[in-house]
């Protein structure tokens, strides 16, 4: 009778790990042939099992994707050991398809899709590294700007979402936190200044419900639609109920959770003291620039660009003078045709709003909201940062990006952050270079924050890599003349999202290099708007593939 129910549960134990085994190993790409079938059902499974909300993009059930507005995604110990599951056998199956025999356009995507997926599958050591509070960054921000940037309300159904997604928010949440708590259990906490920020993110998300702006844009919306007014007063106490039971307590929550780290002890120190510091700030490194680069090499080589620009800005202040406004009505748009093809220039141009920070957010895929500008001061003068989050940067390249129609949805999902904001403070030396009027005072504008981010590669290395202290880092970045608050929050962003701050350079030389390249082969002949053409039409790629597509291209 023992040997009997030994056998039973032997069986029974086989039978649950050849289930689990399968679940684990077998996708619906799995038994996929073509490259197309591959994409199509990798974003799928991509798409519902990433731990990441989909909003920004829009709708996708459209694509086959499982209605997901009216819940979030699972953070769960499981839920994540069959997200890296399926990330190392959609990275096997990629290796069975032959490059050789296929067209330029699904080669160049699968060795952009497949360095992606082998980027995320050598994270997972360093899965309790990323600062999952971070500010801007962090759960509390992307809550932020799902619920008061991304969620738009045409339908009930829309709205009875909205509702179910409240518990939904408490139940991530739980997740959230204790990913937070654990990553400190393992001897990583984020530094004070950084938990202080994120707990000024949750301002507006801790707000009673009456005056919620979560709440009351949900209000708006719901109050526009054609319905019944005791229908929309349902759905308006559904939600307030949703609100104060659910999303406010949680979001208060997560402050008590920040609030009890600061009294944390703290060495406000860069990732380096991490466990496995090195090795992780390599890793971050290398998937913000996709570049293999050595962070002793790096710093050394943004000491170098910090010196070139410092010297050329003080021969621009000595022909200058003391005022540096620029005072024109010239405007990028005047040049467009000269710079792109008509298929590369944006349908239109951003919303802008004040924000605390300086950023741009694309519109969604399906077309329900558009850009926005999030700036500072609210102003639209077309300087360098405009130029960067505008016209033409992030706005021109990502709505372009958008309209791709020979663009997988699966590289919708595959972001490379040094060809992004590569491109970006390219276009800021793009705008200086173009237009005609206050050309000294357009290459210092230009200068003044190219040399910001020339810094930002000496800092972010020397924080995380060469064990400077916080305060060195931020007595180096004011020597400048850059405000006190800029760098207080930039320094803070060197150690909570390590490597990032350095993509924006790298991507930056490696376009000004290939332009260069390109510039020698055609002589008389070479047209920026081919250039641009050539960076441009494949979307957003890793700088290794980008520069070999490049060199094939002409």
């Amino acid at each position: 009778m023992k040997c009997m129910k030994l056998l039973i549960l032997f069986l029974f134990t086989t039978t649950l790990l050849l289930s689990e085994e399968t679940e684990y190993n077998h996708f619906s790409f799995s038994d996929t042939v073509s490259p197309d079938a591959f994409f199509e059902r990798l974003f799928i499974d991509y798409a519902s099992l990433s731990g990441g909300e989909l909003d920004s993009l829009g709708d996708m059930t459209v694509f086959g994707v499982p209605h997901y507005q009216d819940k979030m995604k699972d953070l769960s110990d499981e839920a994540q050991a069959k997200y890296f599951a399926m990330l190392k056998a959609a990275l096997k199956k990629i290796h069975t398809f032959d490059l050789d025999s296929l067209d330029t356009q699904t080669r160049y995507n699968l060795e952009t899709v497949g360095w992606f997926l082998e980027n995320k599958v050598e994270g997972e050591r360093f899965s309790y590294h990323e600062a999952i509070l971070a500010p801007l960054i962090g759960f509390e921000g992307e809550i932020y700007d799902i619920f008061l940037n991304q969620i738009v309300i045409e339908t009930v159904e829309d709205a009875q979402d909205f509702i179910a997604r409240m518990a939904y928010v408490e139940k991530k949440t739980n997740q959230v936190i204790a990913i937070f708590e654990e990553s400190i259990n393992r001897g990583m906490l984020m530094n004070t200044s950084s938990i202080r920020a994120a707990m000024n993110t949750l301002y507006d998300l801790r707000m009673g419900a009456s005056y919620s702006k979560t709440y009351t844009g949900y209000k708006r919306q719901v109050n526009l639609l054609n319905i019944p007014s005791e229908e929309k007063k349902k759905l308006l106490d559904e939600a307030l109920k949703g609100m104060n039971t659910y999303f406010v307590p949680s979001m208060n929550r997560l402050y008590k959770t920040l609030q009890n780290a600061i009294s944390l002890p703290n060495r406000e120190s860069g990732v380096w003291y991490y466990p496995e510091g090195d090795a992780y700030y390599r890793y971050a490194l290398k998937t913000n620039t996709t570049l293999d680069l050595d962070p002793e090499a790096l710093h050394e080589f943004g000491k170098g660009e910090v010196e070139k620009i410092r010297n050329r800005i003080v021969e621009l202040r000595s022909l200058i003078g003391g005022n540096t406004s620029i005072n024109t009505e010239e405007s990028i748009m005047e040049y467009m045709d000269d710079l792109f093809y008509p298929e590369f220039q944006p349908e239109y141009l951003p919303e802008i709003e004040i924000f605390y920070a300086n950023m741009y957010t694309p519109p969604r895929i399906d077309g329900k909201t558009k850009g926005i500008f999030y700036s500072t001061t609210g102003n639209k003068e077309e300087n360098s940062l405009y130029f960067h989050e505008v016209v033409p940067g992030h706005h021109l390249e990502r709505t372009y990006n958008l309209r791709l129609e020979t663009m997988p949805m699966i590289r919708h999902m595959c972001f490379f952050t040094a060809y992004i904001e590569g491109w970006a403070l390219y276009a800021e030396r793009l705008a200086w270079e173009t237009m005609k009027e206050d050309k000294l005072k357009r290459e210092l504008d230009y200068l003044q924050n190219l040399l910001l981010r020339a810094k930002r590669i000496v800092a972010d290395t020397g924080i995380n890599y060469k064990r400077w202290t916080r305060q060195q880092t931020v007595d180096y970045m004011l020597e400048d003349g850059f405000s006190r608050d800029l760098i207080e929050s930039d320094v803070n962003r060197y150690i909570t999202w390590p490597g990032q701050a350095c993509a924006y350079y790298v991507g930056y030389t490696k376009l000004m290099e290939l332009r260069k390249l390109m510039e020698e082969k055609c002589g008389e002949d070479f047209d920026l708007r081919e250039f641009h053409k050539l960076i441009l039409e494949n979307g957003q790629m890793p700088l290794e593939i980008l520069e070999k597509k490049f060199l094939e291209s002409f």
